[in-house]
């Protein structure tokens, strides 16, 4: 059975802003569209592995609810099953840099 996914506004607004930033520093546009399908290909293989990625300790905690992170490069992207609806939630996309200051 499938876990459809469903992406927060506050992750479609974090891959926004990595794009501006990108576009901003003069990042290639194929770079990023290239950065942009892996991303979503990842977030794809969810849908039929919600459980792939390891659960985030640190983030569980300070959000009192089960958070999984999947690896992008220098990203995290931190995401929660909710088994009752079967559906996978991706919350935010994160910088590893931030974190480590977090």
């Amino acid at each position: 059975m499938t876990y459809p996914t469903r992406l927060t506004t506050h992750f479609r607004d974090d891959v926004d802003n990595q794009i501006a930033y990108w576009m901003d520093q003069g990042v290639a546009v194929s770079t990023v569209e290239g950065w942009l399908a892996e991303l979503y290909d990842k977030i794809r293989r969810l849908e039929n592995f919600p459980e792939l990625y390891a659960i985030d300790e640190f983030q569980s905690k300070a959000l009192d609810c089960e958070t999984r992170k999947l690896n992008m490069g220098d990203h995290l992207v931190f995401y929660q099953l909710d088994y009752d609806q079967r559906q996978v939630i991706v919350l935010a996309l994160i910088h590893g840099a931030a974190r480590r200051q977090s």
